[in-house]
């Protein structure tokens, strides 16, 4: 009997140190994050970078896709396979690569890329911004040596 007032004591001491539970955590940083645009971000697909007909690397994108109004997100969350198919498929047909960089893509032609597409995968007028949430490179890997200039 002497025991339960001890463990109340102890429950009760330690739950205001716990701090909110895990849903007002995610909430508070969706809140600083900005995320009111009612987008979301697709799951990370790799881009590979291809250098003279040689892949030397991969780069996983995550790209954020914004819907035209936010009651239109669940539609739009329904396609996200298909997006993320549209982007391994543009990927490999032209890679996204920046030149002289093994480590990152080129985010405006990915999300141009894709925009271009969203029209025939969820439908004309109802991704308003796609843009490039993360991306990190498989393998850091040494960029290439720039030729030096002949002196004259």
């Amino acid at each position: 009997m002497t025991l339960r007032p001890f463990i109340l004591a102890i429950i009760l001491l330690t739950v205001p140190l716990t701090g909110p539970g895990p849903a007002a955590a995610s909430g508070k940083k969706a809140a600083e994050a900005g995320v009111s645009d009612g987008g979301f971000n697709l799951v990370p697909v790799a881009a590979p970078v291809i250098i003279d007909g040689r892949v030397v690397n991969y780069v996983f994108v995550t790209l954020r896709l914004v819907p035209s109004a936010p009651d239109k997100a669940s539609q739009l969350k329904q396609k996200e396979a298909f997006f993320r198919d549209a982007l391994v498929r543009a990927a490999h047909r032209t890679p996204f690569i920046v030149p002289g960089d093994y480590n990152t893509v080129d985010e405006a032609r990915i999300c141009a890329a894709m925009l271009a597409v969203s029209p025939s995968i969820a439908g004309r007028g109802l991704v308003r911004q796609i843009t490039v949430a993360k991306q990190q490179a498989k393998n850091l890997r040494r960029n290439p040596k720039r030729p030096t200039p002949p002196a004259p």
